[in-house]
């Protein structure tokens, strides 16, 4: 099952290891040009993680979220939303559907978004974006030993 629909020509899958074994053996024999196993601890973004759905409730529940007073793009819908009970339904909802990062990227361009900055480790979504809107620029934090830098691409 698609568990993050990345960027154009990149989707990443998410099931049981025997299905996810299957799918890269297929990638191959269908010549796609690279399918690899992500070392990850779950089945993320899948039916599989139902298990996980009621203490991830509680927590949400527990978590005071306001109305935004700017939009909130979720990954479940891809559109932005700004009402706190459904900004807490779409994240539980998150955890056992696909992430929608290209469409997200796609709707924020439409809605005339061209700068984002992404915060974490690394700089995979600065390439994912600039694949997605190519006349946007992202700006990475990067990793902890470069903080100090920011690093852009356009």
């Amino acid at each position: 099952m698609p568990a993050n629909l990345n960027s154009p020509g990149q989707v990443v899958l998410s099931g049981h290891q025997e299905a996810i074994d299957q799918a890269i053996k297929l990638a191959g024999e269908m010549g796609l040009r690279r399918a690899i196993k992500l070392n990850v601890s779950g089945a993320f973004h899948s039916p599989l993680m139902s298990s996980a759905r009621q203490g991830l409730h509680v927590v949400l529940n527990s978590v005071d979220i306001q109305d935004s007073k700017v939009p909130v793009y979720q990954n479940l819908t891809a559109k932005p939303e700004r009402s706190a009970a459904r900004i807490r339904e779409n994240l539980l909802l998150q955890l056992e559907n696909p992430v929608r990062w290209e469409m997200t990227i796609r709707q924020m361009g439409t809605d005339g978004y061209r700068h984002f900055l992404e915060v974490g480790a690394g700089k995979v979504l600065q390439g994912l974006n600039r694949r997605i809107l190519p006349d946007s620029e992202t700006a990475s934090l990067g990793t902890a030993a470069e903080i100090g830098e920011i690093h852009v691409s356009s």
